[in-house]
């Protein structure tokens, strides 16, 4: 995969400019739809996309289960080419790192959408928006280029699933999702703190 830009100038320049119309293809909806299953198995309500580029994930959830749907994204131009009329939906231009929710909100289902590479400190971060959760609530990961027999291509991303195996975090639900013609590849996971598992 190629290294990305942390510039939300370059991130515009390519939205502009159609690099990112691929997340609307069929190899990137098969991702989104195990993600928009676990929203519904296992949080539905108030949902928060995380790295939601133009809100791809909206148009695959169950709306009858939908309370809300607030897509954050440090890209204005993939906000812009969102085209959602829908009262539910929100979006917000922000970086996963300084995102916060309004006063007394929280979610049912947290989706880390592509942006763990992105961020400095993974686990801390998962930590912090696993305090923007709703009792019950359930945080969400989708990251590519995993290897099937479980590991990736990228030391920090393994030590970041590793760590997701020990306490606090319990694990609801893991699928891995390859495209054969493209060759990419993702590992999904659904999770919680231990401490705010459902009853």
């Amino acid at each position: 995969m190629a290294k990305a830009s942390s510039d939300a100038a370059d991130w515009d320049r390519d939205y502009r400019a159609g690099r990112w119309a691929y997340l609307t293809q069929p190899k990137e909806q098969a991702r989104l739809a195990v993600a928009a299953l676990y929203v519904q198995l296992f949080g539905g309500g108030r949902v928060l996309d995380i790295g939601c580029g133009s809100g791809q994930l909206f148009p695959l959830l169950d709306r009858r289960g939908i309370v809300s749907y607030t897509g954050v994204d440090f890209s204005a131009a993939a906000i812009e080419a969102a085209a959602f009329k829908d009262i539910r939906v929100r979006f917000v231009v922000a970086s996963a790192e300084t995102f916060v929710p309004p006063a007394g909100v929280l979610y049912d289902a947290i989706l880390f959408n592509e942006v763990v590479y992105f961020l400095g400190d993974p686990l801390a971060e998962l930590a912090r928006y696993a305090g923007f959760l709703a009792k019950g609530g359930v945080l969400i990961v989708s990251i590519t280029r995993a290897r099937p027999e479980g590991g990736s291509f990228d030391r920090k991303i393994d030590a970041f699933w590793t760590a997701l195996d020990a306490p606090p975090w319990q694990t609801l639900d893991e699928v891995f999702v390859s495209h054969k013609g493209s060759g990419n590849a993702w590992r999904l996971r659904a999770l919680r703190p231990a401490a705010a598992a459902a009853p």
